[in-house]
């Protein structure tokens, strides 16, 4: 029962992040899918459209660790982990870690005061420095194009600093865009 009200809170906080636009819209939103998946705004985001340059003979010279914070509620959530699910052995360097939030919150919300995201919603994607709220299948080719990137250099893993309790500032220095 205990496990189940948790839950349910979790979600009328959290929501599902594809489907807002901002913190504005954020409680019509808990209540309805009706917005376009498309509307996310940079604001949901830190990661641009745009692509990362790199050498392709240089992708996957490093490993690279996705982590996806979700709700079990959350319809894209789930699109996600299946897209995430077929990767497989096509990408041997990315090392993908899945947190239910509402299982994880305290992490979940250390991860993103750290990061300084303020926004709510899931699925959270985070890669090095940059991070998705919300997912559509539209987004995958930038998700591959950043982990590539990412794979390219020896870069920090920030999620994996803040578990240890690390100098965030120092490691997501470390990764900026070169």
């Amino acid at each position: 029962m205990k496990k189940l009200l948790i839950l349910l809170t979790l979600t009328l906080l959290v929501g599902c992040g594809k489907d807002a636009n901002n913190e504005n819209n954020r409680d019509s939103n808990l209540n309805s899918e009706t917005n376009s998946n498309e509307q996310m705004t940079e604001e949901n985001s830190n990661m641009s459209s745009d692509t990362y340059e790199y050498a392709e003979s240089d992708v996957g010279k490093n490993p690279v660790t996705l982590y996806l914070f979700y709700s079990a509620t959350c319809s894209h959530c789930h699109e996600e982990i299946e897209w995430l699910d077929t990767l497989g052995t096509t990408y041997p360097y990315l090392k993908i870690e899945k947190y239910e939030a509402s299982a994880n919150i305290t992490f979940y919300e250390l991860v993103k005061n750290k990061m300084e995201i303020d926004s709510e919603f899931v699925p959270l994607t985070i890669i090095g420095n940059d991070y998705r709220i919300g997912y559509a299948a539209a987004d995958s080719e930038e998700l591959i194009n950043l982990f590539e990137y990412y794979s390219t250099f020896d870069s920090c893993d920030v999620v994996n600093t803040v578990k240890i309790s690390g100098d965030v500032s120092a490691c997501r220095a470390k990764n900026q865009k070169k």
